[in-house]
């Protein structure tokens, strides 16, 4: 597979145009993010992570919040409002900068308490686009990335 320059994303994504990513984890684990993926809420971006699947639906609009119903299966809402974004089942942020795409999953009923952190986060990403390397943090520790655009 060949990688495509990450600075492409940056632009692609300001004009609201999907694009893939498939990423690798340290420890072999592949999975997908979708910038500006299409859906009934909007463009949202999306990382296919295993172990977000059973959890939350994993999308959310440019600098917002998804929130997942109550079985975890369907997303009931978005939302950029951070005062709207808290949820039992599981909340979802995604912000795409210049230079790097963040996204967190987290649950509780409090309202965020920074951009991306809402009630108990358990679950963070964040990708630099020049270099398609990155990190996930979870309770049990961190785990490098790499990224290449499809």
């Amino acid at each position: 597979m060949r990688a495509l320059p990450f600075l492409l994303l940056a632009t692609a994504a300001a004009a609201q145009e999907p694009q893939s990513l498939l990423c690798t984890a340290k420890d072999g684990a592949r999975f997908g993010i979708m910038l500006d993926a299409p859906s009934d809420f909007g463009p949202l971006h999306c990382v296919e992570a295993p172990s977000l699947r059973d959890t939350l639906v994993p999308c959310a609009p440019q600098g917002g919040w998804g929130l997942s119903a109550p079985d975890g299966m369907s997303l009931q809402s978005v939302t950029t409002d951070p005062a709207q974004a808290r949820g039992e089942r599981g909340i979802f942020f995604a912000r795409l900068g210049p230079s790097e795409l963040v996204a967190s999953a987290s649950s509780g009923p409090l309202p965020p308490l920074a951009l991306e952190v809402a009630g108990d986060t358990f679950w963070r990403l964040r990708l630099t686009l020049a270099t398609g390397e990155g990190l996930i943090a979870t309770p049990e520790g961190e785990q490098a990335i790499r990224c290449e655009a499809l």
